[in-house]
């Protein structure tokens, strides 16, 4: 792997467990429904898409957009002991690295007039 590679991703990790932790402790109830949940979905696409902003996550070509997925899953989706526990499992996402260039060739061609 690329340093880059992994300098993003651990940027994208330490980012959403920073600011998922921020809205634990700024949050004086994060209800487990679906305002909490839909909170902690929010937190995650922002990070994401500051990551598209900083050139981590590569950009779809006809919309502009960043080319990554967040998924919440529902309290009913939960298992009950964690429910219980007050812990929610069901947030995750994914995404395509932009990647970067690191080697070029160019071609031309001279013509004698």
């Amino acid at each position: 792997k690329y340093i880059d590679d992994l300098h993003a991703d651990d940027w994208v990790r330490s980012s959403i467990e920073s600011e998922v932790q921020n809205l634990l402790q700024t949050t004086a109830k994060l209800t487990y429904g679906p305002e909490g949940i839909a909170q902690l979905e929010a937190v995650v696409t922002t990070v994401l898409r500051q990551a598209t902003d900083n050139g981590i996550i590569l950009t779809d070509a006809e919309t502009g957009a960043g080319k990554f997925t967040v998924s919440a899953g529902a309290r009913e989706d939960q298992a009950a002991s964690d429910v219980a526990s007050r812990k929610y499992n069901g947030l995750s996402f994914e995404y395509t690295r932009a990647g970067a260039i690191h080697d070029v060739t160019v071609h031309g061609i001279i013509q004698n007039v």
